[in-house]
Parts: structure tokens; C-alpha cells; sequence
């Protein structure tokens, strides 16, 4: 008998904790909201103040203990997609409140939560004030990404207990709100969160986060632009560029040549910190210069062949060229990488151009022969090829800067024209640019 009345109390009294476990109380957090009006509130007509509840707790109810009976007031119903509630009142007394400002008791219920009474004041006809209510277990984070609500953001929860000792660890992905709602049980004091997204290189740690807190938001910038590993790009920008020449042209105030350069860029990244980059690039080289001038050119107005008159001259070189470079890429800061390559590039010149004053002296001649890489006034070969090196500043949206230099290996001087044996380019690149 005394067994099977033990029996009987062991069964009762895992019945009533299996009952009072499903019917836990929790407590509500109710604060403020500093949102700004994210819609208009159909709902409501432009003489309602408008109370927007922000939560992710369906089936709450909300009373207005001390509204008359003519206020008419319909029960909010939850609005799953933006999670909020809109209560719209009116005023309490409109024969005396002739400021329409009203003070409101509004209780807040719902199964298996505590009743909340909130005092609510300065309520104006066509204004919102905005709340947020979350369980006293709960602590929330919205993530953004370039200041935009940013979904599949990963939270990476490390629960602690009132040591400081990590308890267990779990993640969870942010909503297309950017929301994530994180749930601190009893026996964990906070939570040290790391937020990251996989378009983006920020990590962010937030330490010491508790149950109730205020929400917080943290917002990525770093885009992985360039996290492809293969895309496409443009730059341009200007060159200074000479030549190592032993021509007469240059017998005297040789100086540098301000060209310019421009065309399509690629790049193919092995990793975060190795790529390879090339393109193809039109760049106008060149370089001026003094010198006299021998027989071979005349008076165009006399005809008479003339020498020794020293004119100015410009060569004006333009190229299709293909760099082939391997590049490092070092972070300096959050949205900033440093990179620096080196490699070879191939060139082919498509058109080139000798040109003089057109008089000096009191003589006259011809002012331009063309083109120096083909027909009678070659004197120059076409192709040409050499080593090049740069230098750069990148940040995380895709644009950059950078500087590169080029050594040519090639003497492309061509034996048939112009007194010399040597010629070879160098060029200074300044370029801006921008991957996609």
C-alpha cells in the first residue's frame, strides 16, 4: 500500500513540473524607440496619435485602462512582415485638451508573460512614437551592411555564465530586416557576439551583451568587391615617359613627355593576398628634345637643302600594350589594402609621329614625317617588350590608385633612319582605376 501510494505522488509530482515548466511566467522589456516613421499608418486617421510596438511576440493585447468609452479604438492585430503592432488613439478629452496632448495607461498582456502597465505621454494627433518590447531572455542586434538592413549575416553567440566563462556556443543569421533575436537562458549571465557576412570582410565582436539590453546595430562597410575570382575593370590616367637614345634629335634639352594612357583591366585572385592582373591598355608614350638639323630636309620655300638649324622636336609614340603582373595585397586598415606587383609586359606600336617646329630661323620644312614604325620614314620597329613594377592603394568598394613603371628590354631602333642605335622606352604610369 505505502509503495503504490509513492508511486502515485512520484507521477503527480512530475505532472505538475511538466506543467509548470510549459507555463514558465517571463516579464516583458518595454523601451523607447528613436525610429523615425518607417510608413504611413493607414490604419489611422490624421487626428490619432499613433503607438507602433515593435516585438517579434505574437498574440499580445493591449488595454487602455484609463480611455472613456467613446474612444474608439480597434484591437491592433500583429503585423507579421514589419513584426510590430499600431495602436491608434485619440484624445482623452478633447473639450479641454484643446492641445490634443494626452496621457494614456496602456496594459500590455499575453499568455504566459506578466502584465506590463505603460504609462504613455505627450500622445499628438498625426505623430508616432515608437516602442520595442522583447522578453527579458532576449537581447537583440540588427546588422547592416553599408547602412542597409542586411540579411544571412551570421552571429556567432558565445554564452557566458557570471564568471566570465563560456557556457556553450551557437549562430544564427539576421532576417531580411538585418534583426537577429538571441536568447540568453537562465543559467548564462551575457553573450559575446562576433558578426560577419560573407560579402563582406568586417568582423565585428560585441562583448558582454545581456538579456533586455537596449538593441544594438552594427553596420558593415567592407564589401568584398573583389572577392570574385575573376572581374573586370577600367583605368587611366596620365604618363611621363623618355627614351635612352643616342639620335641626334636628342643632342640637346631632352625632356619628359606627358602622355596618357586608358583601356580594360582584369584580374584573377589565387587567394586574399595573390592575384595575377593584366588587360589591354592603350598608352601614348613619347619624349622632345633639340637638335640640328641635317640635309635631308629642305626650304619648303626655297628648295634648297639646309643643316645645322637647331628646331625643337616631339616624338609621339602610341601603343596597345599587355602587362602581365603578380600582385600582393597587404590590408592597412578596415577598407584599405595596399598592393605591389611586379611582371613583364608585351607592346605593339600602332602609329607614331616625328614632328618639328614648323620655322625657325627664317626657314620653313616640312613639320612632321609619319609614321615612324612602318614605310619610308621607319625608323623605329613596332614591337617592344620589358619588365614593370607598381604600387597602389586599393579600397574595399573596388576603386584604386597606383603608380607603375616601365623599363623597356627592347632597342627597337630600326638601322635604316635617323643616325641611331639605341632607343628604348621608360615610362612613369599615375592611373586611376576601378574593379567591378
Amino acid at each position: 500500500m505505502k509503495k503504490s501510494k509513492i508511486t502515485v505522488l512520484l507521477v503527480f509530482v512530475l505532472f505538475a513540473g511538466n506543467v509548470f515548466a510549459q507555463n514558465v511566467i517571463k516579464e516583458f522589456f518595454i523601451k523607447t524607440d528613436d525610429r523615425k516613421d518607417e510608413a504611413n499608418y493607414l490604419q489611422c486617421t490624421p487626428e490619432d496619435g499613433v503607438l507602433v510596438f515593435h516585438t517579434t511576440i505574437p498574440g499580445l493585447d493591449f488595454v487602455i485602462k484609463n480611455a472613456p468609452d467613446r474612444l474608439k479604438n480597434k484591437k491592433p492585430e500583429f503585423d507579421a512582415t514589419r513584426n510590430r503592432y499600431v495602436l491608434c488613439v485619440q484624445k482623452t478629452d478633447p473639450e479641454k485638451d484643446l492641445l490634443g496632448t494626452s496621457k494614456y495607461q496602456i496594459s500590455i498582456t499575453c499568455n504566459n508573460f506578466k502584465d506590463t502597465l505603460l504609462m504613455v505621454e505627450n500622445v499628438n494627433p498625426g505623430n508616432a512614437q515608437h516602442f520595442r518590447i522583447s522578453p527579458k531572455d532576449k537581447a537583440e542586434i540588427t546588422v547592416l551592411g553599408d547602412s542597409l538592413p542586411l540579411q544571412g549575416a551570421t552571429v556567432q553567440v558565445n554564452l557566458k555564465d557570471g564568471n566570465g566563462q563560456r557556457i556553450r556556443s551557437f549562430d544564427l543569421k539576421s532576417n531580411d530586416k538585418g534583426f537577429c533575436e538571441i536568447t540568453i537562458p537562465d543559467n548564462a549571465q551575457s553573450a559575446d557576439l562576433i558578426i560577419r557576412h560573407t560579402n563582406y570582410d568586417d568582423v565585428i565582436s560585441i562583448n558582454n551583451v545581456k538579456p533586455g539590453a537596449d538593441r544594438q546595430s552594427v553596420n558593415l562597410t567592407r564589401r568584398k568587391a573583389l572577392e570574385k575570382k575573376f572581374h573586370f575593370g577600367i583605368g587611366g590616367g596620365v604618363n611621363l615617359s623618355s627614351q635612352i637614345s643616342d639620335s641626334w634629335l636628342y643632342e640637346e634639352d631632352k625632356t619628359l613627355y606627358t602622355g596618357f594612357s586608358a583601356g580594360l583591366l582584369c584580374e584573377y585572385k589565387f587567394g586574399k593576398v595573390v592575384s595575377f592582373q593584366s588587360g589591354l591598355l592603350f598608352a601614348r608614350k613619347g619624349a622632345t628634345g633639340k637638335a640640328y638639323t641635317s640635309d635631308r630636309y629642305s626650304d619648303t620655300q626655297t628648295g634648297n637643302n639646309i643643316s645645322d638649324v637647331l628646331v625643337k622636336n616631339t616624338m609621339v609614340l602610341d601603343y596597345l600594350e599587355l602587362p602581365l603582373n603578380l600582385v600582393f595585397n597587404i590590408p592597412v586598415g578596415d577598407y584599405t589594402d595596399l598592393f605591389i606587383g611586379a611582371g613583364y609586359y608585351f607592346a605593339y606600336g600602332i602609329n607614331g609621329k616625328l614632328k618639328f617646329e614648323p620655322s625657325k630661323n627664317g626657314y620653313s620644312f616640312d613639320d612632321e614625317e609619319e609614321n615612324v614604325f612602318s614605310g619610308k620614314n621607319k625608323f623605329l620597329n613596332p614591337f617592344d617588350q620589358g619588365i614593370n613594377c607598381m604600387l597602389g592603394i586599393r579600397i574595399a568598394q573596388g576603386g584604386f590608385i597606383r603608380a607603375s613603371y616601365e623599363w623597356s628590354l627592347d632597342n627597337i631602333a630600326d638601322s635604316r633612319g635617323e643616325g641611331m642605335a639605341t632607343f628604348k622606352n621608360n615610362c612613369l604610369y599615375l592611373q586611376l582605376g576601378f574593379y567591378f
